[in-house]
């Protein structure tokens, strides 16, 4: 090889190490450590396939460029400048361009809505090609490959310090065990006395109000026969990280304390919680995530201490530079990096761990699962069922069938609650058929809705004593009253009249909405939680008017 050609080449090491380098290892751990909170598997998960893919491509790039320059020095020249183009460009998408493209909560980007960013995305990317290969011809070729040589650098050195601070400030890749739901006495029911809450997630009451006017409705009210329901309930939160620890424990969220900081106080301070500590009733609560993070999870029955672990470190790495290149790629094609982050948690969470089986909240399992319910504990039992419930992509059919539609249309929530109310007739078909109806409190209800501003789940309440036909009571509720509403079902009252002892007639409720935050980790902040007034009936879009208060941590 002449000396030309060794030049030629020496000079595609550096944009060559700073393309790869800035997309297999920064992007990637910079992403991780900011959001560690979020993801359930430690840093290290992603250290050998990363450095992996650093190397390998590395090195498929840098053969090309010495093939090349054994072939034709004039065209690697060429291809150097689009090298160092096409880092920098990432690098700018990547940390100075990427728009809010609203919540990643498995809803899909309505991309038209982001024409502006798009083309501001592709001029930007031009751009940087134009002047890249107009720096290249207009500057003598030592001087533009010393420029090339000294930017490369520069950033690598800023991305390197970044990253060490990161690690630092975040205590490393490693996270700390985690407190889970696991399957322990899922389906064992007390011979003595129940207290149950199946919670279906972002079930809306207006979509119950739809089916209940439905030619089968006689179904449904035959199957709920003994429940009140309350269609004029008021959620506390838009989204389940917030919304699920206040049913829990009736503490609100201001964002004035980090997330973890709140879930400490709210488990801790849970009167739910400690008065069935205190009475010495079983406790368990079944969900995909405890939200909680301390020792106050333990005094849940099924919580237990682990350390996560993948199932595929090949399908980690997927998810993980699909969220790279969701980020750092130019708009056109960010949609085809588009995933819904949970997907991403049911793939891969190894869910037999040291012996312990966590609970997936999956409605086909749950439906299934229905059938083990049995009778065992002779002490009183508190089960709390949290499952998918009307979540979407709605992709059960109304005799609840997996339909595979992946439908993200809104009105894909009719069908799916009426599947749920299918799912919910067997369940307490099977209560009835081991002998626990009538010794079992039962709650059916939403952490939050899903239509509108997700603010109006279903809640019914049927009490021991309780023996009617179905009935909906309009009186206005809030969960800022279910701690309230446990305690008396704690306290011996026995009657949804008696359980739900809150006054008629209007009353002000407050509601808190915020886009969710697909980042939201337990040293973090939620994004800004806009309070509502709410006067009348909750479902009314009227009747929600903002109060002006913004509870705000810079994150919009």
């Amino acid at each position: 090889m002449n000396t030309n050609k060794k030049n030629c080449f020496i000079r595609s090491v550096y944009p060559t190490v700073f393309l790869t380098f800035t997309f297999f290892i920064f992007a990637l751990f910079e992403l991780y450590l900011t959001n560690k909170g979020y993801f359930f598997f430690s840093g290290d998960d992603l250290l050998s396939l990363s450095f992996l893919l650093f190397v390998s491509v590395t090195a498929m790039i840098l053969l090309a460029c010495f093939v090349l320059s054994l072939l034709s020095v004039r065209l690697l020249s060429y291809l150097i400048p689009g090298i160092l183009a096409l880092g920098l460009s990432l690098y700018i998408q990547g940390n100075f361009l990427f728009a809010d493209y609203g919540v990643m909560d498995g809803t899909p980007v309505n991309w038209s809505e982001y024409r502006k960013e798009g083309v501001i995305s592709v001029l930007v990317f031009v751009a940087v090609f134009l002047i890249v290969f107009i720096l290249r011809v207009a500057l003598k070729e030592d001087s533009f490959y010393s420029f090339s040589k000294a930017i490369c650098l520069f950033i690598v050195s800023i991305q390197i310090v970044t990253l060490a601070v990161l690690f630092v400030t975040n205590g490393g890749l490693m996270r700390p065990d985690e407190y889970v739901s696991t399957t322990n006495d899922e389906f064992d029911l007390s011979t003595n006395e129940n207290f149950i809450i199946l919670m279906l997630d972002s079930f809306d009451s207006q979509a119950m109000g739809e089916i209940l006017n439905d030619d089968c409705a006689d179904e449904y009210t035959d199957a709920l026969t003994d429940f009140t329901y309350y269609p004029d309930t008021l959620a506390d939160y838009a989204y389940t990280d917030l919304a699920f620890p206040a049913v829990i424990s009736g503490e609100l969220y201001y964002n004035d304390e980090t997330y973890g900081s709140y879930l400490n106080r709210a488990y801790g301070d849970s009167p739910l919680l400690n008065t069935l500590e205190e009475k010495d009733w079983y406790c368990g609560i079944y969900t995909t995530s405890l939200f909680a993070d301390n020792e106050s999870s333990l005094k849940i029955d099924n919580c237990k201490k682990i350390k996560r672990t993948v199932s595929s470190h090949k399908r980690l790495a997927y998810f993980m530079y699909k969220l790279v290149g969701f980020r750092y790629l130019i708009q056109p094609l960010k949609q085809y990096c588009w995933f819904y982050p949970d997907d991403m948690k049911a793939d891969l969470v190894d869910t037999g761990i040291s012996g312990v089986d966590t609970f997936n909240f999956n409605n086909f399992m749950f439906y299934d699962g229905i059938d083990e319910l049995h009778t065992g504990m002779d002490k009183k039992s508190f089960h709390m069922y949290h499952i998918d419930g009307t979540h979407p992509p709605f992709d059960i059919s109304p005799d609840f069938v997996d339909t595979l539609a992946n439908n993200w249309e809104e009105d894909g929530i009719y069908d799916e609650a009426r599947a749920m109310m299918k799912l919910v007739s067997k369940f307490l078909t099977k209560l009835k058929d081991i002998g626990v109806y009538d010794n079992s409190t039962i709650i059916i209800m939403a952490d939050h809705g899903y239509l509108q501003l997700r603010q109006s789940p279903i809640f019914l309440v049927k009490g021991k004593a309780d023996s009617h036909e179905f009935e909906i009571d309009d009186r206005q509720l809030a969960y800022t009253d279910l701690q309230s509403i446990f305690a008396n079902i704690l306290n011996g009252k026995t009657t949804a009249d008696d359980i739900v002892d809150i006054p008629a007639g209007n009353r002000e409720r407050i509601y808190k909405y915020y886009k969710w935050n697909v980042d939201l980790g337990y040293d973090s902040y939620a994004r800004d939680l806009t309070e509502y007034r709410v006067y009348g009936n909750c479902w009314e879009p009227d009747n929600v008017v903002p109060t002006g208060n913004v509870y705000s941590h810079g994150i919009k």
